[in-house]
């Protein structure tokens, strides 16, 4: 384009003196107009091509652990497609259910007017891992839903515990314990009981 835009410079003098012809100019103008549109065509084109190569720098809203990835490099994707899954693990949720008179009992002994307070109230939680061991952090339960459901007599509840180790992972298992104390109570050592 730069070369077009010189002609058209050098041989504007000429045609304004009469040394070459109006149409020799009209002829350098055209070449000049046509590189500019060429220019203006490879610019959109690569702005295009930019646009597009964003398109594979996929990249997580948050930090965490990736799931199955079941696409290789190179496959074509849609946006409706799911590339993977990426669980934030810094703290985890547990959710778990008691039932209704369990939840009763739990509720009648805590201290406080409303739900909420109560729930501030409760003692710090345990969790046991898959293993049958227990997890070094304690956590606290967070909500108790205010609905019982009807297929199963049941509440349910969500605790929150740190996972600084990451040893928790999203979808595993465990059971958690919520701390109970009880006055005036025999207490049988589970050594001396059996089931049959």
């Amino acid at each position: 384009m730069s070369s077009a835009q010189l002609d058209v410079e050098r041989m504007r003098p000429l045609a304004e003196k009469g040394i070459i012809s109006e149409v020799q100019l009209a002829a350098y103008m055209n070449s000049y107009t046509m590189a500019q549109a060429a220019l203006e065509q490879a610019e959109a084109t690569l702005k295009n091509a930019r646009a597009t190569l964003s398109w594979t720098n996929v990249t997580s809203p948050v930090d965490g652990i990736v799931g199955e990835i079941p696409y290789r490099q190179g496959s074509l994707v849609s946006s409706s497609d799911a590339l993977t899954t990426v669980a934030n693990i810094r703290n985890v949720y547990a959710y778990f259910s008691m039932n209704e008179k369990s939840l009763l009992d739990l509720l009648q002994t805590l201290p406080g007017r409303t739900q909420e307070d109560k729930i501030k109230s409760l003692p710090p939680v345990s969790l046991i891992l898959a293993d049958g061991s227990q997890y070094p952090e304690k956590g606290h339960i967070e909500t108790i839903s205010g609905v019982v459901d009807v297929t199963t007599g049941s509440a349910n509840f969500r605790a929150e515990f740190p996972n600084r180790g990451g040893i928790l992972r999203s979808g595993t298992s465990g059971k958690v314990v919520i701390p109970h104390a009880m006055k005036n109570v025999i207490v049988v050592p589970q050594k001396a009981t059996f089931a049959q």
